[in-house]
């Protein structure tokens, strides 16, 4: 048997994978747009969880204020090492953005061990 070595081939596959699954066991799902497929495939590939289809919601032009940010430099902050690692941030420092987590920041770790 061989198996798939190259990262961007295992994810293209996994991405075919998924599409499939979403064309079998829901037919009828549609998303709204291509870049709300993107995430929400994403979301499923992170995951391996389906029920991104249907719980991943997005407000009213979020992806064009996300992207516009982004665009024109931004820092993005998360409160996991989880997404901070799936963040690509070569891809953010070509437009000056950066992506910032401090579950792990001593002074975020103090103020958790106070309140305990």
């Amino acid at each position: 048997m061989s198996y798939i070595q190259q990262p961007q081939e295992i994810e293209k596959n996994s991405f075919l994978i998924i599409d499939d699954i979403i064309r079998e066991t829901r037919p009828e799902y549609r998303f709204v747009s291509d870049d709300h497929a993107a995430i929400i495939k994403r979301a499923i590939h992170t995951t391996a969880d389906f029920d991104w289809l249907d719980i991943l919601h997005f407000s009213d032009g979020v992806i064009e204020i996300l992207r516009d940010g982004i665009m024109h430099g931004c820092t993005i902050y998360t409160d996991t090492t989880m997404a901070l690692s799936g963040i690509n941030k070569a891809y953010l420092a070509k437009y000056g953005s950066e992506c910032r987590c401090y579950v792990s920041d001593p002074r975020v770790v103090a103020a958790a061990k106070e309140k305990q």
